[in-house]
């Protein structure tokens, strides 16, 4: 056999640090490639410009617009003209025997369709060695034969890491995800954390991005009060503005163990932060009013709710008093103690509510859209779906079920929810509040629902079991006030775009105000009288609202 022709592709893109340490491992291979073909994917820094200063022959640099790494590589690839393909990524580097090695096996295994060697990965503390085969041979099941499966494409999109996930969790084996060489490097992550794929990673999109600098700009230099901040969406909450440098931030919230564990974290992390950690309820009028008038907060995160349907449904009163109640009088004195924005935490449950707890969200949103139209304050609602890894979300359900053994409890075969990650969801709410005008119903767009029953048997794979045989999945039916699945916007609502292509603005649906704040007095009285004819009263308000077995 022939000496075989190896192309050498590149992907570039804003690895200005990297790129020249990468090329240069190229070029320094015992065994020449034919070409080094550098494909910049739309780059912003200088990395294109160190690749034209290396100036060698056996360099080519290919410039296209942005179209992800890809583009880049089948770009690469069509430009190439050796026999192979070697795709190396721009913070990647060679050994100087690599291409050798790889030529090697080619000569001695011509029919094989993937040649790979072991890596190593440098750290900041010390170089770590992957396990290296004693001798060359074919692997029939790369992913079943390895002891340890690693994700070593750090620039890989979220859809090419589901597909590799995918692979992957068909061999009964756990994974884990390496981070990018340069983040090891610079000490931003260390060998010993390499995380274990969550369940994040099988969404098949990439994370939320949001504008920093647009957060910064509201945040910065501000009084920022965050109810229930010590949950999992007011925790994430507290600490993306405790980054951004507040005037001043509070913590409001009943669970007195919640609110100091918040307050030891960010007093470590910021030592010079001006911290308030309050404990109380957003029910309670006194503590509220006293709380905005001694503090006078600029921006209000209202993110204080009973959240979970079931437990909502037994105890439906509590939802009312707490979530209606609880907003109505936080947004009162927001009101009058010139808060210039409150930001209202909704869920997607507030649409065509099957459940209280939705339909207590509903009139929340109801709440903001009334104060809006009568004060100064801005207020807005957001609204998004499901919290992955939140308090009581299904996922830590789901990994606690399977650590015992199972059965992991899935409510329907069908049962489909769209899913985002606390600090998606925490991006969404900050992002919101920058383009706040007043009376917005924010919407994420989410990407596609997915089945529970999918994430179910996908949590058991990657956890290196298979379903209905080590672990059995069992079907416990519909909870109260369920749904098979939950819609993001009412039928009378518009969508109206944002900046962020994934920020939508739903228009508010009018209603009659006055008679709204005379049922919200009359609502008051039957929530605090712990009667059964809650549900109607509230079906009267909300008119998208229809419990089963309740009769309008």
């Amino acid at each position: 056999m022939s000496e075989p022709t190896i192309s050498v592709v590149i992907s570039l893109y804003n690895k200005q640090l990297e790129i020249g340490a990468a090329v240069r491992s190229a070029l320094a291979q015992t065994r020449p490639p034919q070409e080094i073909i550098v494909v910049d994917d739309g780059s912003t820094d200088g990395g294109a410009e160190i690749v034209r200063a290396i100036g060698s022959p056996l360099v080519r640099l290919v410039r296209q617009s942005n179209a992800g790494v890809c583009a880049a590589r089948n770009r690469g690839i069509a430009e190439s003209t050796g026999e192979y393909i070697a795709l190396l990524d721009a913070d990647d580097a060679w050994e100087p025997g690599f291409l050798a090695e790889i030529a090697a096996m080619i000569r001695e295994f011509p029919g094989c369709g993937l040649y790979c060697t072991a890596f190593s990965i440098i750290s900041h503390d010390g170089t770590y060695p992957a396990p290296t085969p004693s001798e060359r041979g074919v692997v029939a099941n790369f992913f079943r034969e390895s002891d340890h499966r690693y994700i070593a494409i750090p620039s890989a999109s979220a859809k090419e890491r589901k597909a590799i996930i995918e692979i992957c969790r068909e061999t009964g084996c756990q994974v884990k995800i390496l981070p990018g060489i340069y983040q090891l490097i610079n000490g931003e992550v260390s060998v010993a954390k390499l995380r274990n794929v969550e369940i994040e990673d099988l969404l098949g999109r990439d994370p939320i991005r949001v504008n920093l600098d647009e957060i910064m700009g509201y945040v910065s230099g501000k009084v920022v009060l965050v109810t229930g901040g010590g949950g999992s969406i007011g925790s994430e909450l507290c600490r993306q503005v405790a980054s951004h440098n507040p005037k001043q931030l509070i913590i409001f919230d009943i669970y007195e163990n919640n609110a100091y564990d918040i307050q030891l974290e960010l007093k470590e992390k910021y030592p010079d932060l001006d911290l308030v950690v309050l404990i109380g309820s957003v029910r309670n009028t006194h503590r509220i009013e006293t709380v905005f008038e001694k503090y006078r907060p600029d921006i209000v995160y209202h993110a204080a709710a009973h959240k979970h349907v079931p437990l909502m449904e037994d105890s439906p009163n509590e939802a009312i008093k707490n979530n209606v109640f609880g907003t109505y009088k936080t947004a009162k004195a927001a009101d009058k103690y010139g808060t210039s924005r409150f930001v209202l935490i909704s869920t997607d449950k507030a649409v065509n509510p099957t459940n209280i707890m939705g339909a207590s969200k509903r009139m929340c949103e109801m709440v903001v859209q009334m104060m809006n139209a009568r004060s100064k304050t801005d207020f807005v609602a957001v609204r998004f779906g499901n919290v992955l890894g939140s308090n009581g979300s299904v996922i830590p359900l789901f990994k606690k079920q399977i650590e015992q053994g199972g059965p992991v409890t899935v409510t329907h075969p069908d049962i489909i929810r769209y899913f985002m990650t606390i600090p998606e969801a925490v991006s969404l709410v900050l992002q919101a509040g920058a383009y706040a005008k007043g009376g917005e119903i924010f919407v994420l767009d989410m990407g596609e629902p997915m089945k529970i029953l999918d994430l179910a048997k996908n949590l058991i794979r990657l956890s290196g079991y298979t379903p209905d045989v080590d672990i059995p999945i069992v079907f416990t039916g519909l909870r109260p006030g369920e749904k098979l699945y939950e819609e993001l916007l009412m039928n009378e609502e518009g969508m109206q775009d944002t900046p962020n292509k994934l920020i939508h603005i739903g228009k508010p649906i009018e209603f009659d105000m006055e008679r709204f704040e005379e049922q919200l007095e009359e609502l008051y009285v039957t929530a605090n009288e712990d009667g059964d004819r809650i549900r109607e009263d509230v079906m009267r308000i909300v008119g998208t609202y229809h419990p089963a077995g309740v009769k309008a």
